[in-house]
């Protein structure tokens, strides 16, 4: 088959619909993603068949970034980015021919947004031809409104596969899809292969920072940006201070280079979260869907810094697994706080059996293995036969 991926958003969006195009690929399917320029050279050093479109322009990406965090709320921020990037590039993209041709073209249409396409590679309207296929939910929604507003319309569902990229026993503890409904596929987080972490090999500087006990904590703010940076590192540092601990910071776009304390707060490179997190006391992290799942396939406890709305939602499921020890305000948090969610992640007992338990329903969930089964069963059965179980 050939399946047209669209991927659009920050890094963490573009590597999610990247982990289910390379499964597919091997599977044997032709898989081509787009999106946006900046991206195109990730998708191309995963051995994945990129079209760019848009405009492109990480820099424009990133001082939205930067002027969203002046919003109070954190909803607000996650809907500002919305608005002026992902919409500008959506209505570039579909103005664009080449898009439309590789839409037209395809056996099925994979999506993290919340669209769906006819044959002419326009928004779909009833009595239309749908490119059958699947979207992606990989984000908690903040609210039932929200996800109401995001569910195919009752025409489109027979033709689209709604996969959740999200354990069904975190954010559906009853077990009876009552909130999300009937049509949801849950698969469990999706992460990378393990091994290909394990294969990465380290700077000098960080692999002799990593030597030695305790192990460091490590703190990414991943694809957020705009933010208070130097606050932000000094209350980092006093934190790991108040413990006694070290730490790796993972700047992500925030722009941070240096540390005001190497010898407690390394500030490395990109590091494949695989290879790094299992190594690490625990996760301190911004509640996107690639860190959360990582830092529980590595059976680490998290501390969650939410930018927006969603990465709250995400955190405080964490709270109620048991698998995170606080939620703070990564504009505002108190070190002294900070501190004593890194030590209650350390020294509670509970949190560590809790962890390996949500840890082990998580491997067995299947994750992108199981995602990538649906979607090729629904693509080769057709939207006319009845799902599989």
């Amino acid at each position: 088959m050939r399946v047209a991926a669209l991927a659009m958003g920050t890094r963490g969006d573009v590597e999610l619909v990247l982990l289910l195009g390379r499964e597919l690929r091997r599977r044997g399917h032709d898989v081509v993603v787009a999106t946006s320029a900046c991206f195109a050279d990730r998708v191309a050093a995963a051995g994945v068949e990129c079209m760019p479109i848009g405009s492109g322009d990480r820099e424009r990406m990133l001082a939205i970034l930067t002027s969203s965090m002046g919003e109070a709320r954190r909803q607000a921020r996650g809907e500002r980015f919305i608005h002026e990037w992902i919409d500008v590039e959506m209505k570039s993209a579909l103005a664009d021919g080449a898009l439309r041709t590789l839409v037209s073209g395809a056996d099925g249409f994979l999506s993290n947004l919340k669209i769906v396409l006819d044959r002419e590679g326009r928004f779909a309207e009833p009595g239309s031809e749908i490119v059958p296929g699947a979207v992606v939910t990989y984000d908690p929604p903040w609210s039932l409104e929200e996800l109401a507003c995001l569910a195919p319309a009752p025409w489109q569902q027979r033709a689209i596969l709604d996969l959740v990229a999200l354990p069904q026993a975190i954010f559906d503890p009853a077990g009876a899809w009552s909130t999300w409904g009937k049509d949801y596929r849950f698969t469990g987080f999706w992460t990378a292969p393990r091994e290909e972490s394990e294969s990465w090999q380290p700077p000098r500087a960080l692999a002799d920072f990593m030597v030695g006990n305790p192990p460091p904590v490590v703190v990414t703010p991943g694809s957020m940006a705009g933010f208070d940076t130097a606050r932000f590192i000094a209350r980092i540092v006093e934190a790991l201070g108040r413990c006694g601990l070290r730490g790796v910071l993972l700047p992500g776009w925030s722009g941070i280079v240096a540390s005001p304390a190497p010898d407690i707060l390394h500030v490395a490179g990109e590091v494949p979260y695989g290879w790094l997190f299992p190594r690490a006391a625990c996760i301190v992290h911004h509640g996107s869907h690639g860190a959360t799942a990582a830092a529980l396939m590595a059976g680490r406890p998290s501390i969650v810094m939410p930018y927006i709305g969603c990465q709250e939602t995400m955190g405080k499921a964490l709270l109620w697994a048991g698998v995170a020890t606080g939620v703070l305000d990564p504009m505002s948090f108190d070190p002294s706080r900070l501190a004593g969610a890194i030590r209650d992640a350390l020294g509670d007992a509970r949190v560590h059996t809790a962890v390996a338990h949500w840890h082990a329903m998580i491997v067995a969930d299947g994750g992108v293995s199981r995602a990538a089964y649906l979607v090729e069963d629904h693509l080769l059965r057709g939207p006319n036969d009845s799902p599989s179980t």
